[in-house]
């Protein structure tokens, strides 16, 4: 929403009328839904002057059914690899030669099968400083983390960012180098 002041955004689960959950940020998730069960979300938002904007359209979605291959929703795997389970390659497995392993792109929002779609990071020095860039999945929301401490802790770096498009960076400070990761949270 930039260029407007927005108080908070109103989210509506399942045709209430009142709101659900009231949060400041662009991102919330909802806790204690059945598996395999099906629900439909609206948003407003309510802007610092109390101007209030339409209810947006109803979108919905489905919960995995609970059932796992290795860590992975057998919805996903069946939807890449069909239904039969001799077929399905581990959860564990490179999908290429120093590749990510299925789970890893499962985790992250990329396809298995669509090599473009597996989350890769990269840090640049420019004039300005040290960037992190990365191929979000767009529509997904991500979080970028530090460490100073050889990975053993993480903190998060910024807010979570939506990804709009599939290509996003971030400053992450004027040395040369650093650890950092990209965690898919939505």
């Amino acid at each position: 929403m930039a260029g407007y002041s927005v108080a908070d955004y109103e989210v509506y689960a399942d045709g209430a009328t009142a709101p659900t959950a009231v949060v400041t940020n662009d991102w919330w998730t909802m806790t204690g839904l059945a598996s395999g069960s099906t629900h439909s979300f609206a948003i407003d938002y309510v802007l610092t002057d109390s101007s209030r904007s339409p209810l947006s359209a109803p979108a919905s979605g489905t919960t995995w059914s609970g059932l796992t291959w290795g860590g992975i929703p057998f919805e996903w795997m069946e939807q890449f690899y069909g239904s039969d389970l001799t077929k399905w390659p581990s959860a564990t497995a490179a999908l290429s030669p120093g590749g990510p392993t299925l789970l890893y792109v499962f985790l992250s929002g990329g396809s298995p099968l669509q090599p473009s779609t597996w989350l890769k990071m990269q840090l640049q020095q420019t004039s300005q400083g040290l960037f992190l860039s990365w191929n979000p999945q767009p529509g997904l929301i991500y979080q970028v983390q530090a460490s100073a401490n050889n990975m053993t802790a993480w903190t998060n770096l910024g807010a979570p960012r939506f990804a709009a498009g599939n290509v996003d960076s971030i400053y992450v400070g004027t040395g040369s180098h650093g650890y950092y990761r990209v965690l898919r949270l939505q």
